[in-house]
């Protein structure tokens, strides 16, 4: 009976270690909008803050605050080491051992498709 007990709290412990985050925990229910200009010439690129306002809602999802799906900033990209950033870990983009394309890179290939036959 201890044995079952002892695997019962396990299971439960266990189980609220992947739980997602409170979104009242961490946030408010409005959204900051930083509206920028992005200027420049052939040598020089400049950006300029326009103005940042207030929104009285928050336009994303409660329930999943952290991202599920692998999206991101990882260096190394365009078979750069260093200063080239990526938005996913691992596609064939990358190395010819992934599966296939990743989310970002089938939506810049389909894209591209589209863009060309229409």
């Amino acid at each position: 009976m201890k044995n079952i007990a002892t695997i019962i709290g396990f299971c439960l412990f266990t189980g609220t270690l992947h739980a997602q985050v409170d979104f009242d925990d961490y946030f408010i229910p409005k959204t900051l909008r930083v509206d920028y200009i992005l200027a420049g010439d052939a040598t020089h690129t400049g950006v300029y803050l326009s103005q940042m306002k207030q929104e009285p809602f928050w336009g994303g999802s409660r329930k999943n605050l952290i991202d599920t799906f692998g999206y991101g900033v990882f260096e190394g990209g365009g078979y750069v080491a260093k200063g080239v950033y990526r938005p996913y870990y691992n596609c064939r983009m990358k190395s010819n051992i992934a599966q296939g394309f990743c989310p970002v890179c089938q939506r810049a290939i389909k894209r591209m498709i589209e863009f060309y036959i229409k």
